[in-house]
């Protein structure tokens, strides 16, 4: 017997997967991360994290999530 509403567990469709909350999520998985920013003309690399509240700065690049 088939259902109409049977969902792929193995295989979810992403975009609802990207809508829902964290923590509702077939995997769980935080929505932030770090991320690298490099400076331009320069080797310096920077770990920054996407949600953050402060601005972080370097050299020439600034990284802010305003």
């Amino acid at each position: 017997m088939v259902l109409q509403n049977d969902v792929d567990l193995l295989n979810p469709p992403t975009e609802p997967e990207k809508k829902k909350h964290k923590l509702e999520r077939l995997v769980q998985y935080p929505n932030s991360f770090l991320v690298d920013v490099k400076c331009q003309g320069y080797f310096n690399i920077t770990t920054v994290f996407t949600h953050s509240q402060v601005q972080a700065e370097s050299n020439i690049i600034v990284y802010s999530d305003y």
